[in-house]
């Protein structure tokens, strides 16, 4: 149930600034217009905007926003409404995380 819910997260930005599209609009350039003004909204009991930097969302927030699209347009096109499913370029993954156990933590 818990995937079911994060499904539904990814698919609200998505809904938002695509929504408006049909499936055989979207393509690259839908894409990376999409991805390059995706930023985090701001924390909502913040009192003003004041100082407030927008912040793009992490790599791996729209690889995964990305794969959620990617799998709607395979779909529509298994369901018959697209010719065939648009090629979109995968964005970069996040970095590794490096992390080193202390040796407390070790035993």
């Amino acid at each position: 149930m818990e995937a079911h819910k994060r499904l539904i997260e990814y698919t609200v930005p998505l809904r938002e600034k695509l929504g408006h599209l049909r499936v055989d609009q979207i393509g690259q350039r839908q894409w990376n217009e999409y991805a390059s003004n995706r930023f985090k909204k701001p924390n909502p009991r913040r009192k003003s905007l004041d100082g407030y930097e927008p912040t793009p969302v992490s790599p791996g927030t729209l690889r995964r926003e990305f794969n959620v699209l990617r799998a709607t347009l395979r779909q529509s096109w298994k369901d018959g409404n697209l010719v065939k499913p648009p090629v979109l370029k995968i964005p970069r993954d996040s970095a590794p995380r490096e992390r080193f156990l202390t040796k407390q933590k070790a035993r």
